[in-house]
């Protein structure tokens, strides 16, 4: 059986334990160019973002892809904090927002993470700036 991916990186291959017991499926492919997915667990959905068509997507058990969220603010990456909030990358509005378990949507002031970051510069160059454009994100 011919597979519809190629493996660029052997180090993937002893994510797949046994090649004959798991299976990797193609759940959605009309996307342009597609980054970001993450579990969100207050939807029971897979989200994931299309970035150039300024949507984020979803996908449930039952199968069926949707739109979750659209305009989004050409958002990128995506995880879930702790408490299985939803956290996004937004390059349109160049911040960090978190969506909460009710669908509401938080800004999150990064600032103080971006001074740690940042050692070089002082925390008034940092004071009032925007990131340019969030793109990963990781929560620890």
């Amino acid at each position: 059986m011919e597979h519809e991916y190629q493996i660029i990186d052997e180090g993937f291959r002893s994510l797949i334990l046994n090649p004959a017991t798991v299976h990797i499926e193609k759940l959605w492919s009309d996307g342009r160019w597609t980054e970001g997915p993450a579990y969100f667990p207050a939807h029971r959905a897979l989200i994931w973002s299309d970035i150039p068509n300024n949507r984020m997507l979803r996908w449930t058990e039952t199968g069926l892809t949707e739109t979750f969220r659209m305009p989004s603010n050409y958002s990128n990456g995506n995880t879930v904090d702790r408490q299985g909030r939803l956290i996004s990358c937004e390059h349109g509005t160049r911040r960090v927002t978190r969506t909460e378990h009710n669908g509401c949507i938080t800004w999150l002031n990064l600032l103080c993470m971006l001074r740690h970051v940042a050692r070089r510069r002082s925390s008034q160059q940092l004071a009032g700036t925007s990131m340019r454009d969030p793109g990963s994100i990781i929560v620890v």
